[in-house]
């Protein structure tokens, strides 16, 4: 899997994908080091992330309860970044209520949700 790094795009995040030793259902991801915090994201991000790249297909090779931990998340290839139903609810409360949203004051600070991204997908059957 060639996921490249957001800040570094010549190098891959991931130096190794594979299964754990006598294991179908344990999966080592492998970094460099200082790519740490950037992968770390990256295993969180990978049901959207693959779902956006590849389609619906690849839901098959996860567990249910991870299926539906990303069943409102979609990624944002413009961001490179996951974005949730919860993202939306604080994007918004940010837009009505100015009283308490102190990043207004800093400049660049966007919180506009992705565009375009379906969040509707079929979960597999275990």
């Amino acid at each position: 899997m060639g996921i490249r790094s957001k800040d570094l795009p010549h190098l891959l995040v991931f130096h190794h994908i594979d299964f754990a030793y006598n294991s179908e259902d344990t999966v080592l991801f492998s970094f460099i080091p200082h790519m740490e915090d950037e992968a770390q994201m990256m295993v969180s991000a990978i049901v959207p992330y693959l779902r956006f790249h590849h389609g619906e297909w690849v839901l098959k090779y996860f567990t249910s309860a991870a299926v539906e931990r990303a069943r409102n998340s979609r990624w944002d290839p413009e961001k490179q970044q996951v974005w949730s139903e919860q993202d939306d609810q604080v994007y918004n409360m940010l837009e009505v209520d100015t009283e308490f949203n102190f990043s207004a004051e800093i400049e660049n600070v966007s919180h506009h949700p992705p565009s375009g991204g379906a969040t509707a997908f079929a979960q597999d059957s275990d």
